[in-house]
């Protein structure tokens, strides 16, 4: 095991510890006024985003990611300019087996990760599709990304990432977790390219995460028709960070539309986050339903035969 190796387990420990510490914190900060004007620096949670998302900053300053290669197979993804000029940097993993249509898969990781630290998490579950460019992009203030993370900006930023995409490809796929989950469920909107979104794990209302979280604002439950039916949910019924009961709203919006496409597994807790005895099984059973969500045309045939229907 080399040095970055040693810091990929680290850092993955922590995360893990850091983590509830983290969404407790959140909510002891009461919310602040946001700007009447939404730009870059707009708050959707108030004070207790920032917080929420200063938690890694310290540690990716000392590790000087802009300076650092791609890891062992994967290479560095076209650089993504934002509208206001953010540039968003991250990782692909070029398909060996590419179809006739071209299709690419857009990985949306946790709040304490990032892109070369949730790529070896995947690799190591085997998920990487051969049929697909697999992308990790850096939300912007994470990683090798420019400018400070805020969630409103995230979103937008995700769905010019997905036009951009979109330019390219012929079909793409969003798996999201956790954070990323949050974000997928209000940024693929109605983009025709977008063919199925994979949340694994969220709740309905971001104000069950914070205080600050002023209602009806950006939350996943409040998603588009067309979002609302390309989703396949994935839930944890011990997930202790983002409970089983807080989707239930999101459920329920889920057959309003017609998508009955979820998993709820009791044997599965908050993504990647299991802990040190029951982590490698859970991942494990993660891997597999997510391969059969990427192998299968249809998302009703993984609910069907690795997960409870609703």
């Amino acid at each position: 095991m080399d040095a970055s190796d040693v810091a990929y387990v680290t850092l993955k420990r922590w995360a893990r510890r850091f983590s509830t510490v983290i969404f407790i914190f959140a909510t002891l900060f009461p919310d602040a006024s946001l700007n009447a004007r939404e730009n870059a620096d707009a708050l959707t949670c108030g004070e207790a985003e920032k917080y929420a998302f200063a938690a890694s900053t310290p540690i990716w300053f000392f590790m000087n990611p802009a300076g650092r290669p791609a890891p062992q197979g994967a290479g560095l993804a076209p650089d993504a300019t934002m509208t206001d000029g953010v540039i968003l940097r991250g990782l692909v993993v070029r398909a060996s087996e590419p179809t006739q249509r071209r299709k690419a898969l857009l990985v949306l990781y946790g709040i304490l990760v990032y892109s070369d630290l949730f790529y070896q998490m995947l690799k190591s579950l085997s998920i990487f599709d051969p049929r697909y460019d697999i992308y990790i992009y850096d939300y912007r203030g994470y990683w090798r990304s420019d400018g400070s993370p805020r969630f409103r900006a995230m979103v937008d930023d995700v769905g010019e990432l997905l036009a951009i995409l979109g330019r390219r490809y012929d079909e793409i796929r969003i798996y999201g977790t956790s954070l990323g989950s949050l974000i997928a469920a209000r940024a693929a909107a109605d983009d025709e390219k977008v063919t199925s979104i994979f949340l694994d794990s969220v709740v309905s209302r971001l104000a069950s995460l914070a205080k600050g979280c002023e209602k009806g604002r950006l939350d996943p439950v409040d998603m588009s028709e067309t979002t609302c039916r390309k989703i396949t949910l994935l839930i944890g019924g011990y997930d202790s960070l983002f409970p089983a009961e807080l989707a239930e709203p999101l459920i329920e919006r889920m057959n309003s539309c017609g998508n009955t496409h979820v998993m709820v597994r009791t044997d599965l807790g908050h993504p990647f986050s299991e802990g040190l005895v029951d982590g490698p099984r859970a991942s494990s059973l993660r891997g597999t339903i997510i391969r059969e969500w990427l192998a299968n045309d249809s998302p009703q045939k993984t609910v069907g035969s690795l997960g409870e229907t609703r």
